[in-house]
Order: structure tokens, then sequence, then C-alpha cells
């Protein structure tokens, strides 16, 4: 479930009877039918609880307020409560089932029925039933029967999600409990607890059991305990709820009764599965596991035993190869980093090997791979659709294996689904004997139903956060299908010039090899899209060649003119100029006229599909600590969950987009998964009052924003209607965020409106202060850090220092050293660390540094535009915007242009500017460093360690509410309470963390504790939206090109007219020597 998941339609519906029942108000106002089973205040207050505690053994033992009868009929009277009692018993008769188990494999089972002999064989694992005088208890002494008294459930979520339960029960006497112990007190087996209200007859005849009897009659739990229980939950209304799990630990007290006090603590398997160490190649142990079983058959043992030890002769030697695959079940030798070693190897054998179905791309005589210049015939992609993509070399080998031309693996990507699946699982996942899977890796979610809120019964993967202007940044970490765009070799023409010899510019593109690859990833037949499905849609637009159609439909009815005619550029600019007054009078004007088609877009890109990412494997094998050169040194991961957490460090680089977590699923605690923190199923975009819940007069929950869904659940608090027992509203600002906290409260937004908090790294803090930051604090308002002050009280503070350094002096407003104005003019320099400089050595524009030295000595140039903003996307400019910039870039003049001498060591600005939009990618498959400066701007802000205004963050302000006992809650769903003050309800909401239940004789209680989430842009008002920060650049890339352009013509004309003042010295007549000078007086 993704975070801020709505609470249950049902179960908001059910809250909000509560709501009316307890305030006396009526279901309905307008006469309209609605639930008969819509709760009353007599239901209310007649109601009482109930709890049920059911063994995982074949034939279950179930307590309530008493032990239920061997049918699961309720005990009544004195006999049945005092009197003696009868324990089932399992009679694994072995013999019998041998004899079943040879039955089924008749062809007419023998003349029985086919799932009894199952249901008793060793295959079905239960055996035969017990029959009812098994083990009969006397209890002479009338003991009562064991009962439970109270439980106390709770479910956590975030990073170690897990539910666990305490129930604590009386057992009168030793022997019952003697009897219960297998079931109820001892480590590792399965219970299952139930509990919730009970109005009337009807609603606890409709409470399930999770039981399933099979066809010899033997009674245990049901698998849709296990797996379909949240919908059952919700179609109950929350009216009861349930929990499965194994024991963890007990106790049981003698009391002086006689009696026992007992304890169970039930826990979920959670994370425990992924944070065992892996080992490495020597620590691995040597010995062989053997395919034997306790449940096999005798005949069935020494069948294998002896297949596997008798040649083909029949005598007994070596072990006979083909059966000893059948017994060896698994060599522990082979682990998971074993086989990460030679992952490539063996994704290289399943395309095929070198017979592979490649689809030669490029034919070259020789490449340069890494420090070596190898004859290259060849290279090629082979993939495998939704699986993997290998890049393969045909390449000379000469070693003392193999002479001549070889295909070898170049590198290689998974789908994060496949790995997860297909090999992660391998090592991972716990199956028991009837091939029932206990825990999982599996980074799925179940789709809900939008109508009710609830499971579909469908899966997809965990949705990560994306972003409209997000792309694959550097293919040796990832790619991300369909967000995959090299730059195409193109040529674009004056928009505003007419005629075939219009001017024009043209751009080579990527290399063959990138654009091959992106072709394939992007190709949906091939690789499905990482953008999240439900947000492709059919996006209606303005169809620029409707318009040109109805215009050359005019021209040729009324004037007469030819096809040909039309083709000239006269009549091109008026179908442009039509085109424009359409697409500026609006959509809705345009389809009345008949010019609007429709396409398959995107609606927001809000989300992305974590399994449909692209992993390189070199970066799997990192993450593990794997290196395929013995030579290489990497450090070993100490279990799944370390290289899981190196692996989401490998995936934030270069840019830190993501927050992933690995934690167990809200409610199938079973299924560890990764999720992005950051991603939420609430809208931060819109007004929480527009996504509020409300109930219309039939009960049915509704928002304004979506009439048919419910939205987040405000919970009401001291009103005549609240369902709300208790409310606590926790700050927990830790003492050395308390800083951080004030600022945020008492910031100026207009200083700071591109990049608030930008100076602190724990953003909560600063929101939690900035929920007042309209409350002016008379000392502390309008805080700013010094450099980025501006104007205070007509003081400039930006440069605040000392003038002469002593101790006693006082900082003033306008220091010695005007630090700021150097800032602005190196930024780019100052960003960049010493390692990110030898690494943009071949792929950044040297131009940039020139003009940086040229901006220390005139201002006036680096006042032109700011050097802090990255150029724009290619692909998001139109074509005339592309014409535009590479116009301009083209009047840029070369080093010999400026000076022909060469005396001028500049750059070659027109080349080196052309060449960055020719292409977005190195040869290496990564992106020019210049356009991922652009995606981090884009995306993340300025800063690229910055969330956007549209990230989630959480705040450290905790809620904990207890309600009237609700099931059908979990972590991680929205809610919110009407008695807060408006700051918080407007422009938060709170997250479900823990989630708890009491349930005893006296009533049942839910707890929620929840903290809250907002966003920057919720919190401070101002701010540039993402289509203006795009916007924003183009123009200021555009100065940069102008001024550049200015600067070179000013230093042209300084070379020449230096170079005319140093020729007129040398050609003017010498100076007569004086006698002192000549003297050397």
């Amino acid at each position: 479930m993704i975070n801020l998941e709505p609470i249950p339609k049902k179960i908001q519906k059910r809250l909000f009877e509560k709501m009316r029942a307890l305030g006396r108000q009526s279901n309905s106002t307008t006469g309209k039918s609605i639930d008969t089973d819509a709760l009353t205040h007599e239901k209310m207050a007649s109601r009482t609880t109930f709890i049920r505690m059911t063994s995982g053994q074949v034939n279950a033992v179930t307590l309530m307020g008493g032990m239920l009868k061997r049918d699961g009929g309720i005990r009544g009277g004195y006999a049945d409560i005092y009197g003696s009692r009868q324990y089932p018993k399992i009679t694994r008769n072995q013999d019998t089932m041998d004899t079943a188990g040879e039955l089924l494999e008749d062809e007419d089972f023998g003349g029985f029925n086919e799932q009894q002999l199952f249901d008793i064989s060793a295959g079905g694992g239960r055996g035969i039933r017990g029959t009812l005088d098994d083990k009969t208890l006397s209890n002479t002494n009338r003991r009562p029967m064991p009962g439970i008294k109270s439980i106390d459930v709770q479910f956590k979520g975030g990073q170690k999600a897990h539910k666990e339960a305490i129930i604590n029960w009386t057992c009168w006497s030793f022997e019952d409990l003697n009897e219960l112990s297998p079931h109820f007190l001892a480590h590792g087996k399965t219970v299952m607890i139930q509990w919730g209200w009970v109005y009337d007859d009807k609603s606890f005849r409709n409470i399930p059991e999770f039981l399933t009897i099979d066809s010899v009659g033997n009674r245990f739990i049901s698998e849709d305990a296990f797996t379909n229980y949240k919908n059952t939950v919700i179609d109950g209304k929350g009216d009861f709820d349930i929990m499965t799990g194994v024991i963890k630990n007990f106790e049981y007290t003698t009391r002086e009764d006689g009696a026992f006090d007992c304890t169970t603590i039930l826990s979920s398997v959670g994370v425990n599965l992924v944070t065992n160490p892996q080992p490495n190649e020597e620590s691995l142990s040597k010995h062989i596991t053997y395919n034997l079983s306790l449940n096999d058959t005798n005949k069935e043992v020494a069948s294998k035993l002896i297949n596997a030890t008798l040649d083909e002769d029949g005598e007994l030697s070596k072990l006979n190869p083909v059966e000893k695959s059948k017994l060896v079940n698994l060599n522990t030798n082979v682990s998971l980093k074993l086989f990460l070693k030679n992952i490539d190897d063996y994704i290289f054998d399943q395309l095929g090997g070198e017979d592979g179905p490649s689809d030669l791309i490029i034919n070259k005589k020789d490449k340069t791979l890494g420090t070596h210049s190898v004859p290259l015939r060849s290279e090629a992609y082979n993939f495998k659709e939704n699986c993997f993509i290998q890049h393969v070399l045909d390449i000379e080998t000469k070693d003392a294996a193999f002479s001549g031309m070889k295909v070898v693996p170049n590198g290689t990507w998974v789908s994060w689904g496949w790995f997860e699946d297909n090999i992660l699982s391998k090592f991972t996942t716990q199956v028991s004997k009837d091939g029932r899977i206990v825990n999982t890796f599996r980074s799925i979610e179940a789709i809900l139903d939008k109508k009710e809120n609830k499971d579909s019964g469908k899966y997809e993967s965990v949705r990560i956060k994306n972003h409209k202007y997000m792309q694959t940044i550097d293919t040796k970490i990832y790619i991300l299908p369909g967000q995959f765009e090299p730059h195409q070799k193109d040529k674009y023409y004056d928009p505003d010039a007419t005629g075939e010899s219009r001017p024009s510019q043209e751009v080579d593109g990527d290399g063959e090899s990138i654009k091959k690859l992106a072709s394939i990833v992007n190709d949906i037949n091939k690789f499905e899209s990482f953008t999240a499905s439900s947000e492709i849609e059919k996006v209606e637009y303005i169809d620029s060649d409707l318009i040109g159609n109805a215009v050359n439909k005019v021209f040729k009815e009324e004037y007469g003119l030819s096809d040909f005619a039309l083709k000239q550029g006269k009549y091109e600019k008026i179908r442009q100029s039509k085109v424009d007054e359409i697409k500026g009078n609006g959509l809705e004007r345009a389809k009345e006229a008949g010019f609007t088609s429709t396409k398959t877009g995107l609606s927001e890109r809000r989300f992305g599909y974590l399994r449909n990412m692209l992993i390189n494997t070199k970066v799997i094998k990192d993450s593990f600590g794997v290196s395929e050169n013995l030579d290489e040194f990497t450090v070993e991961s100490l279990s799944i969950e370390e290289a899981m957490n190196n692996l989401f460090s490998i995936l934030n680089q270069p840019i830190n987009f993501w927050d992933f977590e690995l934690t167990a699923d809200n409610v199938d605690v079973e299924r560890v998964k990764i999720i992005d923190r950051a991603t939420t199923a609430f809208n931060f975009k819109k007004s929480v009052n527009s996504q509020r819940s409300k109930s219309n007069d039939t009960g049915e929950p509704f928002t304004e924003n979506k009439p048919g869904d419910s939205g987040v659940f405000f919970f009401p608090v001291w009103r005549a209607d609240s369902i709300v027992k208790r409310q606590n509203v926790t700050a927990k600002v830790p003492d050395a965020m308390a800083l951080t906290a004030m600022y945020g409260s008492n910031l100026d937004q207009l200083k700071e409106f591109s990049n608030v908090g930008d100076a602190y790294e724990d953003k909560g803090a600063v929101l939690a202060g900035g929920l007042h930051n309209s409350d002016a604090d008379i000392r502390n308002r309008g805080l700013a850090i010094a450099i980025k002050s501006g104007d205070i009280e007509d003081k400039q503070w930006q440069n605040i220092g000392s003038v002469n350094h002593i101790d006693n002096e006082r900082l003033i407003k306008n220091g010695k050293d005007d630090v700021l104005t150097y800032i602005k003019q190196n930024a780019k320099i100052l960003e960049k660390t010493y390692t990110d400089r030898l690494e943009k050595v071949q792929e950044d524009l040297t131009a940039a540094k020139t003009m940086q030295e040229q901006a220390k000595r005139d201002k006036k140039f680096a006042e032109a535009f700011d050097t802090t903003k990255p150029p724009p996307l290619f692909e998001n400019l139109n074509r005339g915007e592309r014409y535009t910039l590479l116009a301009l870039v083209s009047k840029l003049l070369t080093d010999s242009e400026i000076d022909e001498q060469s005396w001028y060591t500049g750059v070659k600005d027109n080349t080196d500017f052309k060449e960055l939009f020719s292409a977005k990618y190195t040869a290496h498959g990564k992106m020019k460093r210049s356009f991922i400066e652009t995606v981090k701007y884009l995306t993340l802000g300025n800063r690229s360690d910055t969330k956007t205004r549209e990230s989630s963050i959480l705040i450290p302000l905790d809620i904990e509410l207890d309600i009237d006992g609700t099931g059908g809650i979990f972590p991680g769903n929205s809610f919110h309470s009407n008695y807060l003050p408006t700051n918080y309800k407007s422009k938060a909401v709170f997250q479900m963390f823990d989630v708890s239940h009491k349930v005893d004789g006296s009533g049942w209680t839910t707890s929620i504790t929840g903290k809250m989430r907002t966003t920057i842009g919720n919190v401070f008002s101002y701010g540039k939206s993402y289509d203006e920060l795009e916007g924003n650049i183009f123009d200021n890339y555009l100065n940069k090109v102008v001024a550049t352009t200015q600067k070179q013509k000013d230093k042209k004309q300084e070379i020449i007219d230096e170079r005319n003042a140093a020729y007129k010295k040398r050609e003017s007549p010498a100076t007569p020597q004086t006698d002192r000078e000549k003297r050397g007086g």
C-alpha cells in the first residue's frame, strides 16, 4: 500500500455511521433508502466484544471466552463447561498414508475419492482425522474450561513493519495445559486470532471463521487468513479484525487456586529474512543437502537412495549421475554472491551465447575498449522482453584457448522485477512442504479497487517518485524505459523565413549505439514503461495539421491554387499565422471549430514503476561487494539488507532523487519490498479540504475533488458525535534541530523562494517552524542566512564581516571581503569538487571556464546572465526554439576568428556550444554533465540535495488518537483530526505509523499513532513552478550565448587594437638619447 492511501471507503462509511449514532442523528434526512445494517444508538449501547484464538494444527483448537466444541459450536450448560472434555488426536498411521499415496497413482484411484486420498496421504500432509474419543479428560475436579481474558495487538509500520499480539488467557488445570501446549505454548507454531464487535445475532453469524474442512473432516486455518483477510475485514465494515502469526514467546504462571495465567505472544515474519548474512566464497559450508523429507514414505526414501547408488549394471558403486541430480537438492557452495559474480555470463547463455539473435548495429574495424584498442567487427544488443538486455561485442581474441573473432558481453541491464522474482527469491523465499510461500522479497502492491478502496486481487509494481523532466542519467547505473531520449540527427529551419533556401541549422545527434539501445528499451512491446500506467491517458490537443489542411482547402476552393503553389514560402507563413491565432484562442474554441485531436500522453508523471527499471548488473555486483576481477578490491556486504542500502545509494547518483527504504508490507507483513518514502497517494498540489472525506445523505463518503471516492478522514474530537476517546499531539523536534525550527518559523519567504531551507539538512524541522511563519516574531522576524539576506531594514548584511579582524571588533554590515560577488561570478567552479572536475574534462564545456575568467574582469558581462543556471533540455524546446538557439550559437567565434595568429588562447566556442546540443550522452552512455545539472535543476530545484516543493516531508509532530474499536485501518493510511489549529488542517495531513487494538470484556479500543506530512510548497507560498523554471533557463541561456558573442567581439577588437598599437610603436622613429642617458644616469 502506497503511503497516505485513504482509509477504505466501507470503513469510512462505518465511522460516519458511528458518528451519527453517537450524535443521535438520523441516518437519512431525505427519505432515501440506506443500509439496513446501519448502526443505531441502540446497537452501539448494547453491543459486546468477542475474541477468538485458533491453533494452526490439523484439527484446530479454538478458544474464546471458553473452548469451542470440535465442530465449532459454543459450549453451554453446566455439563459442557465443567464436565469432561475431548481433545483431538491426529492419527498419522504411516501404512494408511502409504496406501493412500499408492492408490493416488492408480488410474481409477482404486475406486476411492481422489481428494480424500490426497488429504490422507503424505502429499496432503494432514493425515487421518482423529476420533471423538481419542483423548478425554474426565475433569473430576470440575474445573472450568480454558478461555481468553484479553488481547493487545500492534500493527507496526515503517522500516521494521510487523505485527505482534499478546493474548492473555486462563487454563484451570494441568491436564488442560498439557493438551493445549502444542497449540498455544510452543515456539514457531501458527496461531490465528480474531476480535471485534457483536451487535446482534446476525452480526455474530456473519463473522467468518477462516477455517477449512477437508474431505475427511480435518479442520484447519484456511489460506484466506494469510492472503485475503484484508478484503474480508473491509467487507465486514471494520466490525472485526484478524491477525495470523507464529508463537514468538509464551509464559504461564501458577496461581494459588491451581490454575494457570497464560500469555502467548505472536509475531509476524518480517524483514528478518533479508538481514541474514550472505556468506562469501571462503565462509560457505561445503556439505550437500539431500532431497529427502520426513514426510516421504519408507518406500520413497529407499527408492531414492537405491537409485542414486546403483550403476548402469545395477551394482552398488559411485552415485549414478542421473539419479544423483534427483537426490541432491542443493550444493551450498552455490551462494547468491557466487551467482552474481557470473550473472553476465548466465544472461549471455540465456540469450543464446555467441549464436544469440543479435541485431548488429555498428560495423567497425576497431574500437577503443577502456585503455585497449582491439579489432572490432560489430556490436549488438540482445534482449529478452521485460527481463534483460545485453550489449555484446564481436572482437578479436587471442589466448591459449581461442584465437579469432569472438562475441563477448560488454554490459548488461536487468529489470528489477526479473531480478527480484528470479534471482533474489531463490535465496530469500521460504516455502512450506505443501508449496505455500511463507515469506518473500517482492516489491509489489495490491491494486486498489477505486470504488471501494480495497484490494482488487491484482498486483502491480511498487510506485516510486517520477517527474516530467526525469530521464535516464547514466546507463552505467540504470535505464528508465520510455524516459531515455538521446538526441537525433535533424535539421531545423528558421520559422520566420520562407522558401526552400531559408536558413537552417543541423545537429548530428547521439551515437548509433546509444540510439539503438534507447529505441529497444523505449519500445513498450519489448520493455514495459517506467511511467506508471494509470498516468498514461488520452490527451486532447490543438492539431496544427488540421488547421493547415483547412487553410489549404480555402486556397484551393476560392483561389484555385495547386498543391505545388501551396508549398511556396508565403503560403506556409500564412498557414503558420493561422495556427498561432487558433492556438492563442485556447483549446475549447479550437475544439468547437474541429481543430483538436487526441494522443496518448502523461497526465502528471508523478509515479514510476520500480520493477520496470533496468539496473546495470555492475551496480548490483558493487552493491553486494562482488567483483569479476580477482585483483579488484570491494567491500563484502554482510546481508541482503546492507546490499540494498548500498544499491539505494548508487541509484541516487548523481541525482539524489529517490528516498528508498526496505520494509515489510503493512498488510502482508511476510512480504518484504522496496518503497520510496516520498511517494504518496495524497496529491499535495491540491488543497487538503478538497480531498477531505464527507458523508452524503445516504451515508456514502465523498470528496469535493472526486465525488465518487473517499479521501482523508477527519476524526471528530470534542463533539457530540465524537468516536475519539483521547487525542494527544506532541512536537518532537530534537535539541539539535531547535535552531532549524526557529529559522523555519521566521524566515523571509521572498528571499528564499527558490530553495526554502536549503541551508539546513532537516527539512522537517524547517517546516515544523514554517507552519506559523505568517505570525511574526518581533526579534527574529524575517530570518535569512546573511549572504542571502539582501536588504534588511536598509542595511546590507550580505557581506557581513570585520575590517581588521580584531577579537573585540564588532561585525559590521559591509565587511572588507566581497565574497558574494565572487561566488556569483564563479558559481560553477565553486560547486564542483576535485573529483567532479576530473570526471568532466572530456564532456563539459571549456567555454564556461573562459566566460568565468572573463566575468572576473567584466562585471557587466557577469550580470547579463546567471552562471548558476544550466542549459535547457533540447527535446523540451519546440523546433523554432531549437533553431533560434543553434543560430545564435553559430554566431560565436572560433579561436582563429578571434585571433588569426592564435594569440588568444580561448576555446572554439562555436564548436563546443553546438556540440553540447548535438549529443546528450557521452560515448560511455552517461548524460553530459551540463544536462545532468539541468535535470537536477528542473526536478529538485537549484540544489541537488534539496527536495522539491512537491515532495512530501515528515514533520516531527506526532498525534495519538484512541478511537472506538475499528478494523481495516492500516499503517500508511492518511487521516486528520478536526480539533487542531487551522494551519495544521489546511497545510498538512497525518500518516498512520502504528495501529494497535486492545480488547477485553469491557470493550475494544483502537489506538492510532501518526506523523504529519506536508511539502515545502504547502507551507511556504512563494516559489516558481517547474514549467517557469524551464522557460527561465531557456531565456537565460540565450542571454548567455549573446553575451559570449559580444564578449568575443570585444576581445577580438582588443587584440586588434593591441596589435595595431604594438605595430605603430615598432614603426615610430627612435628618439635620440641624451648625454645623461648615454652615461647611464
